[in-house]
């Protein structure tokens, strides 16, 4: 927040000269200038510097300006309640143990959506929302089970541009100067209402009732009341910051005479020394004292007990705990938590979960976790157990394919990956647009299938059942030509995102560890795939990664698991290799892209820094803007989009792997040859040309005629089941045969 201009902002009050003041100097006096009442809290920290703590505010710029010339480091605190005119804040605290933005928006779901109004990013990360109120009584509040608090009479917040501890800056999401502080209206104190009744630890109540601060505390009770009050916020597990920040409001507002503030530090210090979360009676502990050594029911993590009886950890409540409260689950065979923005997936995602929750948990303990989950969580499939919809994560919003909007991602959502880059809807043409221009060779069919690809590769929801091969077609023809294809490849990488593709070949799919390494990743981009002979074994796992069929993943040190595959497969290639399965099922998935320009030194379209400028971030969010566009369309065709001479590649692999359909190129067989030609007869003219060719040959008539059938299938480019041939038996001079006819010439 930049507040050159605060003394010029219309204010309540003569303009005051902040031109020597620090940025936090110039936001007190804008602050004090606008009916805020500030104080001034130590340099990146939440404590008061003044004795009297938030009693000595202020709603005067030029005595506001006066305090930051001598403390110009000091972050600001503002006074909640009647000193700034009924300031109300709604602060959400988002942590592992809390989240209060995702209590809002449940709330929100069943009872209507709070005002529109100020909203700050505090330094951790979470919210404050400012309203203004004319009641009295809202007493201030923490409930750390809901990660809620309740700012108002006797408490304060902390505004941007303050520092946190941490470093992080408080920030305006939706400025005060912008849209105004909104009146509190029956929703926020509904919502309020809510969450001081529900697990809310305001200074009023304790679950046991064994606690109560009272309205007034005499000058005789101070010391061990506000002891109490400490001891009792420490036992329900609140921070050492959270703590002093009741106690030091509840010194000011229910103490006859407050104590000085480094009385209220020894308290809260001493209270502090007891274990977070510990069980102990706050009317057995006194002040001064030292806290019993309770055991800790952390174990290092999270609130929940994990030791077994023997000392060791419970893997079977931690189990439970990571099913119940992360969510884990298996979706289509593979192990998931939900992050609270995606699922993430895989054996490592349980491990991390397991140790987030427990620290102290070791190789063993994890591993029994992952067999637990394996064994026990709910078992679910994405293609029936999510909303069904497309979703992109870019790194600042989800974006909803079909409906164009961005939304709030939940676990309903099938989302798996989250892109490094931000979405950028008005990335301007440029770079980004000339590149897929010049690899695509001017071609438009190629230009929008290359799109598609991006797009294909940034969605967590498979869309087609294809593999683009990326094949260099430089010049017309075959060759190690530099035609753009790893150049490509490289950027669809930095645009999805190292952590969310594989670089897997299909050679290294035999190997039995590595299958399980694309279970939750957006994309596999292999590298070449060298000339040669492909293996049945090599084409049947590739086929199910590329159709997502069930797949078996081993896992080093427990149990494998099976899953199906959801990565777009992308591969390079600069020949055609040989294959020892050409029929329907692998043809189908075979998605040729030919990259056919070539970029050599010397060459004026050559620029050997292009892929460093193809990294910045302007031109990755354009690229990233490119594949959403193509999107839509892809998602409603469910294939590539077709390049007609690319047809002509696949019946060439079609004969360059099968003795079939050589001979019946090599013979120029047509069908009506085969039409009323029994398969006997066929067969014999098939072996005859094999033999003197020196060809190997089918040596099953049944698989012959099927290989024979398919090919012309392939060949007129129909579905398998609306060929031009057809094998069946009919009579022919009064006796039965099996044989051909033609359905369709």
């Amino acid at each position: 927040m930049t507040m050159d201009d605060a003394s010029k902002d219309e204010s309540t009050s003569t303009p005051v000269d902040v031109s020597t003041l620090t940025e936090l100097g110039k936001a007190a006096v804008w602050y004090a200038g606008h009916g805020f009442a500030v104080f001034p809290l130590g340099t990146r920290s939440k404590k008061p510097i003044t004795t009297s703590g938030l009693k000595d505010w202020t709603d005067d710029p030029e005595n506001a300006a006066q305090c930051w010339r001598m403390f110009p480091s000091s972050n600001i605190g503002i006074v909640c309640g009647m000193p700034s005119h009924g300031l109300l804040v709604i602060d959400l605290d988002v942590s592992d143990e809390k989240d209060g933005m995702a209590t809002l928006r449940e709330w929100e779901k069943a009872n209507g959506e709070l005002p529109e109004t100020a909203e700050s990013i505090t330094g951790s990360g979470g919210r404050h929302l400012f309203y203004r109120t004319d009641r009295t009584g809202i007493h201030p509040s923490v409930n750390h089970e809901l990660g809620v608090d309740i700012r108002s009479d006797g408490s304060y917040v902390i505004p941007p541009p303050s520092i946190h501890p941490s470093g992080e800056l408080y920030e305006w999401w939706a400025d005060p100067r912008d849209v105004g502080i909104a009146e509190a209206d029956g929703a926020v104190y509904d919502f309020i209402d809510y969450v001081q009744r529900n697990g809310g630890q305001d200074e009023l109540k304790k679950p046991n009732g064994k606690f109560r601060l009272p309205d007034k505390i005499p000058k005789g009770k101070r010391d061990d009341t506000l002891f109490k009050f400490a001891a009792h916020l420490r036992a329900i597990g609140r921070s050492d910051e959270e703590i002093f920040t009741n106690v030091a409001g509840a010194n000011i507002t229910r103490c006859d005479v407050p104590l000085e503030q480094s009385e209220v530090e020894r308290i809260v210090k001493s209270a502090c020394r007891y274990d977070r979360g510990g069980d102990a009676e706050t009317d057995q502990r006194e002040v001064g004292k030292p806290g019993r050594g309770l055991p800790s029911s952390s174990n290092g993590g999270g609130t929940e007990s994990f030791i077994g009886p023997r000392g060791g950890i419970d893997t079977t409540a931690l189990g439970m705990y990571i099913i119940d409260k992360r969510m884990a689950r298996i979706i289509d065979g593979a192990p998931a938590v939900w992050t609270g923005t995606r699922w993430d997936f895989g054996a490592r995602a349980i491990k991390r979960a397991t140790v987030a929750v427990c620290r102290k948990a070791k190789i063993k303990d994890k591993n029994e976790v992952l067999s637990f989950v394996m064994d026990s969580a709910p078992r679910v499939s994405s293609s029936n157990a999510f909303d069904g919809r497309y979703y992109v994560q870019f790194a600042n919003c989800t974006y909803d394919v079909l409906s164009g909007e961005c939304v709030t991602p939940e676990p309903s959502m099938y989302i798996i990956g989250t892109l490094p880059i931000a979405l950028d809807m008005d990335a301007p043409i440029g770079l980004a647009d000339s590149f897929i221009d010049s690899i695509s060779a001017g071609d438009d069919a190629v230009k929008t299938h290359l799109c598609e690809i991006i797009g294909a590769a940034m969605c967590s929801s498979q869309i087609v059942s294809q593999a683009p091969m990326l094949i260099g077609r430089a010049r017309g023809g075959a060759g190690k030509a530099a035609n753009g294809k790893s150049t490509f490849i490289n950027w669809l990488a930095a645009i999805v995102g190292s952590e969310n593709v594989t670089s897997l070949s299909i050679d290294d799919f035999g190997n039995r560890f590595n299958k399980g390494m694309v279970v939750g990743k957006l994309a596999n981009l292999g590298d070449d795939i060298p000339d040669g002979f492909l293996q049945g074994d090599q084409l049947s796992t590739f086929k199910k990664m590329v159709t997502g069929d069930s797949i078996y993943a081993d896992v080093k040190g427990t149990d494998g698991f099976e899953f199906r595959p959801s990565a777009l497969q992308v591969f390079s290639m600069n020949t055609i290799p040989r294959l020892s399965d050409t029929t329907d099922g692998i043809m189908r998935r075979l998605d040729f892209t030919p990259f056919r320009a070539e970029f050599r030194p010397g060459d004026i379209s050559y620029d050997p820094n292009m892929e460093k400028k193809l990294s910045q971030r302007n031109v990755l969010e354009r690229g990233a803007l490119l594949g959403l566009m193509a999107l839509p369309d892809l998602i409603e065709r469910g294939r590539f989009t077709d390049i007609p001479d690319m047809r002509d590649e696949l019946d060439a692999v079609r004969i360059d792997n099968s003795s079939v359909a050589r001979w019946v190129t090599d013979e120029c067989v047509e069908p009506q040859w085969l039409d009323g030609r029994s398969v006997a007869e066929a067969y014999k003219a098939y072996t005859d040309w094999a033999e003197e060719a020196g060809e190997r040959y089918v040596r099953n008539r049944s698989e012959f005629s099927k290989s024979l059938i398919e090919f012309f299938m392939q060949k007129a480019g129909c579905r398998v089941d609306a060929g031009i041939l057809e094998c069946t038996k009919f009579k022919r001079d009064g006796r039965v045969i099996r044989g051909y006819r033609l359905v369709k010439s």
